[in-house]
């Protein structure tokens, strides 16, 4: 079945990508919800407030495995030697990290798949937890800034896969040899989700492992940055959004963000 478009948003569940034939895709991108609307009323709480720890573990483990069935359908529509990058975080809560990271990883490989490299994107703000303590630096009370985790996956294949020169500036290339990528959060008109991954981020990773033509797919689509990135790019792409709000105003965004391109 050809796309007929080269890029198309899908208000579904990225379980059951039923457009998508088995092997047919270059590249899956995407970044996973980390819990449900109950568990994130508790990660706004104010820090002195956040007293259900173990509460919080338990939810944000629930629901990254409830995640399953969707790496089930990435390990189908991943064509041999394809590639899944997966940006995730571990979620701080009372002073207190859950394994978020390890449980998709967990689930990414138990679909055959096998970690090739990873790096970690350095949210570039004015506030964060080092400025915080160094504001008062008492002893025991370091923290790092939260990072994200990028992983990449494929399978044994991609091994013996021909490879064409990367298409990007020199200079992005070497900046993407660095482990620490720092990217400032998307901001101002172009942020339409509030957890919205920047575009800067999003086009290194399409540039590094895809070519022109390529199918990039995102099952967990949100803001729409893979689509439009991909677009961008001359990629295909579709993506799937399970809230319907979320995918008509990531639809809108797609549509504007795109008419730029000449």
């Amino acid at each position: 079945m050809k796309i007929p478009q080269q890029y198309h948003l899908i208000y579904g569940d990225g379980s059951s990508m039923e457009i998508i034939r088995n092997g047919e895709v270059d590249m899956v991108l995407t970044s996973p919800p980390y819990f449900g609307s109950n568990t994130e009323l508790l990660l706004k709480q104010p820090k002195k407030e956040q007293t259900e720890v173990l509460r919080v573990r338990e939810e944000l483990t629930a629901f990254a495995l409830s995640l399953r069935p969707v790496y089930e359908e990435i390990g189908r529509i991943l064509r041999p030697g394809g590639i899944l990058a997966l940006q995730v975080k571990d979620v701080t809560y009372g002073g207190f990290q859950s394994p978020v990271c390890s449980m998709h990883r967990e689930m990414a490989e138990s679909t055959g798949l096998m970690l090739l490299t990873r790096t970690f994107w350095h949210k570039f703000k004015r506030r964060s937890a080092s400025n915080n303590f160094l504001k008062n630096p008492r002893v025991g009370s370091f923290c790092a800034d939260e990072v994200e985790e990028i992983m990449i996956f494929s399978d044994l294949s991609n091994k013996y896969a021909k490879r064409p020169l990367v298409d990007l500036p020199m200079e992005e290339i070497r900046a993407s040899t660095n482990p620490i990528w720092t990217f400032a959060p998307a901001s101002g008109t172009s942020r339409v989700h509030p957890y919205q991954s920047p575009d800067g981020l999003v086009r290194r990773l399409i540039g590094l492992y895809t070519v022109p033509g390529d199918l990039v797919v995102d099952p967990f689509a949100g803001a729409g940055t893979t689509l439009s990135s991909a677009f961008k790019m001359d990629r295909r792409a579709i993506g799937y959004e399970i809230d319907k709000r979320t995918a008509e105003v990531a639809d809108s965004a797609i549509k504007r963000s795109i008419g730029k391109k000449e």
